[in-house]
């Protein structure tokens, strides 16, 4: 009987030991923090100036003008800018900063620096801007692209 009584109290001491490590010691707070940025913070954080700032770009002219111009920054080594015109159009570019080639890559290549190109293919024309200078690229280039897109005269 002496072995069965130590062998229930083992036994209740044992399941003591296993219910209280179950149960918590201090009943844990949860603490909700809204960490959602307001509107005028999210505007200058660098995430969302980089955001903004990402290449590749849409240029869209208005309706009665045939410039377009744009104050840009590039952070990478290049950045590419897709335009639409039409068939029998002018395209003239040109860069505020002369450490930037500026070249259309698609569909033909032409070098914007011989002048201008006339437009012989319907559909996506991409202009590339890339850093062209001996050196180190800064961090971030400033620059204004100016793209002028004239009809063509019947």
């Amino acid at each position: 009987m002496l072995k069965n009584s130590k062998f229930c109290i083992a036994g209740a001491a044992w399941l003591l030991v296993l219910l209280s490590g179950c149960k918590p010691q201090a009943e844990t707070q949860i603490l909700t923090i809204d960490d959602t940025p307001k509107q005028e913070e999210q505007a200058e954080s660098p995430a969302y100036k980089n955001k903004k700032d990402s290449c590749p770009r849409l240029v869209q002219k208005k309706v009665d003008s045939t410039q377009v111009l744009r104050q840009d920054s590039m952070t990478g080594k290049s950045c590419d800018y897709f335009i639409y015109p039409y068939i029998g159009d002018t395209v003239q570019a040109s860069v505020s900063d002369s450490r930037i080639s500026l070249t259309l890559v698609r569909p033909n290549w032409h070098d914007f620096a011989n002048g201008s190109y006339q437009v012989s293919d319907n559909g996506r024309h991409v202009i590339r801007l890339q850093y062209d200078a001996f050196g180190s690229k800064p961090p971030v280039m400033d620059y204004v692209i100016e793209i002028d897109i004239q009809p063509a005269v019947n």
